[in-house]
């Protein structure tokens, strides 16, 4: 019976745990939820449950090194995973398939991607489209449905964090602005962003300082950087900041100003669903400051 099936969902994010929760109840099905790796870990060979939905953006353990050390444990490596992560990068998705999961985009159309895989590996019926859906506080925030990628912009200039603000909001993007790395640190602990946008040169706490502090903290070193620059040598492009930036502090993106939207948004799409946008031009009334 659909009743007894159980499905254990694991992620830090409490709206979207409460969202997710909400559906599966749709389908009949019990839940439970985790909100790091090791006491999804610890659920898992204390009850295992007949499906694991796991973010891969943990603290405690990553959710890859959870499929891992599930596919290694004879009590529990027959239970069925489905992966959620706004990457899609190759190395990721290739360890996701070796693992035996499946994968579902973390973006705007989560659900729609992941009930038909919870159906199918548990043998339910999805409910009629004109059923009404259950609903709580939680799901009314976001009407009903998964909330949108959360973007944190980290900027002293208060023009570019409107400007992106303002066109990223437009695409659907639940933006954050920060006006300084130190809010910035603490706003990415508090709100954990999808990603996070962040100038290079600031005062106080810079770019660069705020990318180790990141890195350093468990809670936030899985999440994306995208690094934003106006700093040139001579007039021309930094190259040795480059390669810090991209090498050794861990960025995933590194980006001159005036910045070119496009770009920003090409780079955004390998770790979140972008909708589609307008042809490729530079983010108008950003000057190069940085």
């Amino acid at each position: 019976m659909a009743g007894h099936r159980t499905v254990l969902i694991v992620d830090d994010d409490p709206k979207f745990v409460q969202a997710l929760r909400l559906r599966c109840q749709d389908l009949g099905l019990e839940v439970r939820t985790a909100s790091d790796g090791l006491e999804c870990l610890i659920l898992m060979v204390k009850n295992p449950p007949d499906l694991l939905v796991l973010d891969l953006t943990l603290p405690g353990a990553d959710g890859l090194s959870v499929c891992e050390k599930i596919a290694r444990d004879p009590q529990v490596k027959q239970v069925p995973v489905i992966v959620l992560t706004g990457r899609s990068d190759e190395d990721t998705l290739r360890r996701i398939a070796a693992l035996g999961a499946r994968y579902v985009h973390k973006g705007l159309e989560v659900w729609a991607g992941i009930e038909p895989m919870i159906c199918d590996l548990l043998e339910v019926e999805a409910p009629p489209a004109d059923r009404p859906r259950a609903r709580d506080d939680a799901a009314a925030e976001t009407g009903g449905v998964l909330a949108p990628p959360k973007i944190l912009v980290v900027d002293d200039d208060p023009q570019i964090t409107r400007a992106l603000m303002i066109r990223l909001g437009a695409l659907g993007f639940d933006v954050i602005r920060s006006a300084s790395g130190k809010l910035g640190k603490l706003l990415a602990k508090k709100e954990k962003p999808d990603l996070i946008i962040t100038d290079q040169k600031m005062p106080e706490v810079t770019g660069e300082r705020l990318l180790v502090d990141l890195k350093e903290d468990p809670e936030t070193r899985h999440i994306p950087v995208i690094v934003l620059t106006g700093v040139t040598v001579d007039g021309k492009p930094d190259h040795a900041l480059r390669r810090e930036m991209l090498g050794r502090r861990g960025a995933v993106a590194y980006l001159r100003k005036p910045l070119d939207f496009d770009a920003l948004l090409g780079e955004m799409a390998r770790y979140l669903t972008v909708p589609s946008h307008p042809p490729r031009r530079a983010l108008a009334g950003i000057a190069a400051k940085c």
